[in-house]
């Protein structure tokens, strides 16, 4: 039986997935009373294709497909929203380019065109949510637009209206003249911006301010009580600069002495501090700035200026009028709209709002008393303090695209509109009025406010039984920059409309970043359409690399060394699977896997631990480390060792056992390359999507033991035949029973010519084993003498001295209790070699054998001895593994001091582990800093979290990552000569 010479992803990926929805295993078994499993999808905009913020939803098909084969009713909503803004932003732009605007349609035309579009859209980005591999539910396929939806929204703002929630008025909003519309503080970006700090004198009191184009808008100077530079002012009145009005000074708390004057000018008209001022004081309103953003109700010389041409007037004015008294720079955080990136503009409007705090409030002790658990658990309180101080929410905005408010003025009513009606249409509005002519509001609703019952107007409305079995969801996942945008709001509404949370848990993710940290750009050049990427490499190595880079909370870099090494884990799969496939045949009936020798036992009960920690990762929302598992399952344990041991003695049923195993676990990550390889398995009539998760057997810790110790052995063996350059030397040991019951599989995966017993030492110990062993090398250590030679030449010390030492030494190495690079290492520190200065510097860089040191194992004394002698403590379990040779050189060019590290396996941090303790041990010193530097971002997020110095870097290029963290982080420091301790 024989699979295809290679993988070819294009060969498989459309068939597969077909065969899937066909089937019908993306829809939930609503009739066999399994447990229900739930997932809303995030409805993506309707606008475009997919990017690099949609990647992130492999998480939730994992999360669905790990569900499904655990045996529960799974289902993946998926659906697309209308986006109101942004998608007539989007469709303005190409309105544009044909020389149009949305004016040269109306809106009735506009809206019928705008929606032609999404719907467009909409089938571009399914599909490729389809090539992704994606097991949602198409047949119940949502668009925030549908009319079901719709209704239910509409039916949510009558009763929050009928509740007294809902109030139309005239309050400051944050106004974008580019989009003609009022936005939620959540909507806008903060940008630092450079601008000119004016100081005006205001009659008796001297002002500050950045916006002197407001001026005439003015209705009040304050200051603080307790500043006793104005105390005697508060009461009288100041004089507005150019139109010579009197306005009063004021007292209030709120003003900051420290800044500028100490004195404040109030527009309440035109800052939301100055508002709720003006509020408090009962200070009338003045608008001088319309919604296009120019200037009115300003003397004639300044009327129908824009902002900036009326700040430069204005401030001419002030100069001539030699009231300007000084200027300053100033940089300060202003309101930009996020999506067009306008300045914000705080004006006087009449729009809907929702009183929220009283909304909140049940939200907030949902989430404080764990009805939902968040993933991170940071987030949680991040939600609870913005939930706290969120001012009412402007659910108005005054464009086309999105669902209208429901509610109708009859025409003959004052022209302010005071008077309306609740209705979602003409004739309901004519129940209530009568007849006549009537007027239905302009504005739509808030994306938000109708996104935000997605939960529940989705599966009211997707089949029968749907809310009653699915809802309240189990999984809300998402970017976490739209906690408060999208996830507090759905709990508001699921509270406020159907009395329990919307979801059980919220797993919330960062942005897909390239490999040193920065957002993806097209601009930047840093960015790659996906679609590409899975052209080339696969979807599975894409989604693979994706997973294993995440972690909750955090950005996800992705490169595509990551993605290379995932779709050559994908290659990997199918060669291991090609290779067992290769020793059945047709007719063969697979058994139940009976462990027979050692490595069958262990590799039996590394699947057990596997399961149980692949199973318990997924459980708890740590989908690296479940796709890490798997990783190193496939590679490691299966690959390197249970494979390579079986090619003498094959236990079939092993085999297969071990490759079902392998293909479920890899599933939920790898989805295509699996199922793939499942439907070749001739005795398999099932597919994997729907095949039962496995079940985690008992362990054989002895076994694990056993092996385990043979695997030292023969990593051993292997590190000393690689470094000393002989071939196939002679194993021998003082009556091992281990290595006498398993010599064949030594000779089998060490490079070693027999494994005898002997009754006394000889030759060269094995290192870092607890069995006695050793290496019959002759005399191989005779070939380091012409080495040295250069050696000396290269540190600038006579050939005999490096010698004399070397033999100093000789038989510490041939007894096993030194390495050759750690001699090396103790040459150089012997003869007292400076390891600073550019030209020793130079000259270390051209040693040879520094650029080309294989991993190795560090003495423990060594070490310490070391660490006492530099007094220097930089901690890392990862250079043993990638980058040895950084040990031996000693340094990174262009620093000024030596660095040194301790190799210490610390695993995943937990917050028992003191490694400044840690450190001290190890430098025989508390050191004043330490550096942790890992590969995981798991064990970094962990570090930082206690407060340490933490730094991630990448496995796939150590060499460069590993020098740039150290310059960045010890770059200007004292040498540890001077004194210091670093």
């Amino acid at each position: 039986m024989q699979l295809p010479k290679a993988y070819q992803p294009s060969d498989h990926e459309q068939s597969v997935y077909e065969m899937w929805e066909q089937s019908g295993a993306f829809q939930p078994d609503m009739e066999s009373g399994k447990e229900p499993f739930s997932i809303i999808m995030p409805p993506p905009n309707a606008n475009g294709s997919l990017h690099a913020g949609h990647l992130m939803f492999v998480v939730e098909d994992l999360m669905t497909r790990y569900a499904r084969m655990c045996g529960r009713s799974a289902l993946w909503l998926p659906g697309t929203d209308h986006a109101g803004i942004e998608t007539q932003f989007v469709y303005e732009n190409e309105l544009a380019k044909q020389g149009k605007d949305r004016f040269d349609l109306g809106p009735d035309e506009f809206y019928r065109q705008v929606m032609a579009f999404t719907q467009a859209s909409q089938g571009t980005i399914l599909d490729q949510f389809r090539s992704m591999g994606f097991s949602a539910d198409w047949s119940r396929l949502k668009f925030t637009l549908d009319q079901d939806v719709i209704d239910v929204v509409y039916d949510t703002f009558q009763r929050l209206h009928q509740d007294g929630y809902i109030y139309r008025g005239n309050r400051i909003v944050n106004w974008c003249p580019r989009c003609q519309a009022a936005f939620a503080d959540i909507e806008l970006d903060r940008e630092e911006q450079k601008n000119t700090l004016y100081e005006i004198d205001y009659g008796p009191v001297r002002i500050a301010t950045v916006r002197p184009e407001t001026i005439f808008a003015d209705v009040a100077i304050a200051v603080n009580p307790e500043d006793e530079r104005y105390k005697d002012l508060i009461g009288t009145h100041a004089t507005i600069p150019v139109v010579d009005r009197e306005i009063p000074v004021i007292g209030d708390e709120y003003v900051d002495p420290e800044f500028g004057t100490g004195a404040l000018k109030i527009t309440p008209g035109h800052d939301p501090a100055d508002y709720a001022i003006g509020l408090k004081h009962q200070l009338p309103e003045i608008s001088v700035i319309d919604f296009d953003g120019n200037l009115v109700n300003v003397p004639a010389a300044f009327a129908g200026l824009s902002v900036a041409e009326g700040r430069e007037r204005i401030v001419e004015a002030l100069k001539e009028a030699k009231v300007l008294r000084e200027t300053t720079d100033y940089t300060h955080a202003v309101a930009v709209h996020e999506r067009c990136n306008t300045v914000i503009e705080p004006l006087i409007s009449q729009q809907w709002f929702l009183r929220v705090q009283e909304l909140n409030q049940p939200v907030i002790e949902a989430i404080e008393n764990g009805d939902i658990a968040f993933h991170p658990e940071r987030f949680k309180k991040m939600a609870v303090d913005w939930l706290r101080q969120e001012r009412d929410w402007c659910i108005s905005r005054q464009i086309w695209w999105g669902i209208r408010i429901p509610v109708y003025y009859k025409t003959s009513h004052d022209p302010d509109k005071d008077s309306y009606i609740i209705a979602t249409s003409e004739e309901e509005a004519r129940e209530y009025y009568g007849e006549g002519n009537y007027q239905q509001e302009t504005d739509t609703f808030d994306t938000w406010f109708s996104s935000g019952q997605w939960p529940f107007a989705t599966l009211m409305n997707t089949g029968e039984n749907d809310f009653q079995t699915f809802y309240p969801t189990t999984v809300m996942g998402t970017a976490r920059e739209i906690l408060h945008k999208w996830v507090t709001r759905m709990i508001m509404f699921g509270l406020y409309r159907i009395g329990s949370v919307p979801f059980e848990h919220v797993y919330l993710w960062g942005l897909v970043t390239d490999e040193s940290g920065a957002k993806l750009s097209k601009s930047k050049g840093n960015y790659g359409d996906p679609m590409e990427i899975t052209n080339q490499y696969g979807t599975d190595a894409l989604r693979m690399a994706l997973t294993h880079s995440n972690t909750p909370g955090n950005d996800s870099p992705l490169g595509l060394k990551q993605v290379e090494a995932m779709r050559n884990y994908c290659n990997k799969l199918w060669n291991v699977a090609r290779f067992i496939l290769s020793q059945v045949d047709e007719a063969y009936t697979p058994g139940a896997p009976r462990p027979g020798n050692l490595a069958d036992r262990w590799f039996m009960s590394r699947l057990q631990e596997r399961i149980k920690a692949v199973t318990g990762e997924i459980e708890q929302y740590r989908f690296n480390e479940a796709a890490d598992s798997v990783y190193h399952l496939l590679w490691n344990d299966f690959a390197d060792w249970y494979l390579e041991a079986s090619k003498r003695q094959v236990n079939t049923d092993m085999l297969i056992y071990g490759l079902e195993t392998m293909l479920s676990l890899s599933h939920p990550f790898t989805p295509f390359v699996t199922e793939a390889i499942w439907q070749q398995l001739p005795w398999r009539s099932d597919m994997l999507i729907t095949a039962p998760w496995p079940e985690a057997g008992k362990e054989d810790r002895e076994a694990v033991a056993e092996f385990t110790e043979l695997q030292t052995v023969i990593t051993g063996i292997r590190g000393v035949v690689a470094e000393l350059g002989i071939e196939q030397p002679p194993l021998y040991h003082q009556q091992e029973e281990l290595l006498e019951q398993n010599g064949e599989l030594i000779t089998l995966l060490a490079p070693v010519s027999t494994c005898q017993s002997v009754s006394d030492g000889r030759g060269l110990p094995v290192p870092g084993t607890t069995v006695t062993c050793w290496l019959d090398v002759g005399g191989v250590l005779v070939h380091w003498l012409p080495s040295l030679e250069a050696f000396a030449e290269r540190i600038n010390r006579p050939e005999n001295t490096v010698k004399a030492v070397f033999h100093q030494f000789n038989d510490t190495v041939c007894r096993g209790n030194m390495t050759m690079e750690e001699l090396q290492l103790l040459i150089l520190l012997r003869l007292q070699v400076p390891l600073k200065g550019k030209a020793r510097d130079e000259a270390l860089q051209k040693t040879t054998w520094m650029e080309d040191m294989r991993p190795i194992t560090l003495t423990h004394n060594f070490l310490r001895s070391v660490m006492e002698h530099y007094k220097v403590g930089l901690l890392t379990n990862v250079f043993r593994e990638y980058y040895p040779g950084f040990f031996q050189q000693g340094l990174v060019p262009n620093l000024s001091y030596q660095t040194l590290i301790r190799s210490y396996e610390v695993g995943y941090v937990k917050p028992e582990q003191e490694i400044y303790q840690i450190a001290e041990q190890a430098a025989g010193t508390p050191p004043e800093r330490i550096l942790f530097i890992d590969d995981s971002r798991v064990n970094v997020n962990a570090a930082r979290e206690r407060g340490w110095q933490a730094e991630w870097f990448d496995e796939y290029a150590p060499r460069a990552s590993i020098q740039r963290i150290i310059r960045k982080y010890f770059s200007g420091t004292d040498s540890p000569g001077t004194g210091s301790k670093k």
